[in-house]
């Protein structure tokens, strides 16, 4: 879980960033982030809804939705799509990092490896300037790997 210090400074930033954006932060999008606070790393919309609902606080679809939008849009959080589902991070303040991403059961787990990121970040890129970077690899966790070998052993044994 995130600590609290982080979520006040991504509420006083979102909030900042908000208004030269001629928006508002309202209560519904501070609870919107505290939601955010609770969820896992890696959260679905749905996942967030159910949370809110859980603790009574009442938010439209709509405006989780769009507040969700907007912290992209400032790139407090990243969006990105694993087997057709939207999942949402906070990236405020957190280090570069790679997803390993089940192509199974959808798990996500995050690493770091220095010897990438010095890879990554020292690289001569053409006509660009590299400031941050995430790396998602898709792959079979070892759960799924051995559910799918007991299922082989299963279906030789059958034959």
């Amino acid at each position: 879980m995130e600590s609290e210090p982080q979520f006040d400074e991504l509420t006083k930033a979102f909030s900042v960033y908000l208004k030269e954006k001629g928006g508002r932060f309202t209560p519904e999008r501070a609870t919107i982030i505290r939601g955010i606070q609770q969820c896992m790393s890696h959260f679905t919309l749905d996942e967030l809804k159910v949370y809110l609902d859980e603790e009574h606080f009442r938010v439209s679809q709509a405006t989780l939705y769009n507040t969700l939008n907007e912290l992209a849009a400032a790139g407090f959080v990243a969006k990105f799509m694993v087997k057709e589902k939207a999942y949402y991070e906070v990236v405020f303040n957190k280090n570069a990092h790679c997803h390993q991403i089940c192509t199974s059961c959808g798990k996500i787990s995050e690493f770091y490896n220095i010897d990438l990121d010095t890879m990554i970040l020292t690289s001569k890129y053409k006509r660009f300037s590299i400031s941050d970077y995430t790396l998602m690899t898709y792959g079979i966790c070892s759960a799924c790997k051995a559910l799918q070998k007991r299922a082989g052993r299963k279906k030789k044994t059958k034959k």
